[in-house]
């Protein structure tokens, strides 16, 4: 058996080099009457500004929604998985952030709370931040 020497990250750096990912504009999944990115969808684009994958992961995801996310909807369900832990999400930006997505994903993982996206299994907090990037 052959094992494979890219982790996680660099496979979805080499996925994205070889695939142009959709212009995120002319997404249908996505509300068009959504306003800019601000607040929590803006922190979360600050703080994962190097994210083109994760963005291709969300619009994937956001394309199979039915009826479609908005990007406040998507904020809303990201507050609630903090509620759920007691750990608020409005008012954390980079490291404390990402800190923040770290331990929710862990939590998901251990709970099972997980998702198939594209031929991934990521955690149902992993999947939101994906499309919060694909939205805003």
């Amino acid at each position: 058996m052959v094992r494979s020497v890219l982790n996680r990250r660099d496979t979805l750096r080499l996925a994205t080099s070889l695939v142009a990912v959709p212009a995120l504009s002319s997404a249908g999944a996505i509300a068009a009457s959504e306003p800019a990115a601000t607040g929590l969808a803006a922190a979360i684009r600050a703080a994962y500004a190097d994210a083109q994958a994760s963005r291709g992961l969300g619009l994937h995801w956001l394309e199979g929604r039915t009826p479609a996310m908005t990007l406040t909807a998507l904020e809303a369900a990201l507050r609630a998985r903090g509620a759920q832990a007691d750990a608020p999400v409005d008012g954390l930006g980079g490291i404390a952030l990402r800190r923040w997505v770290a331990n929710r994903i862990r939590e998901d993982f251990a709970a099972g709370d997980v998702q198939a996206v594209d031929g991934w299994r990521l955690a149902k907090t992993e999947v939101l931040v994906c499309a919060v990037l694909a939205a805003a």
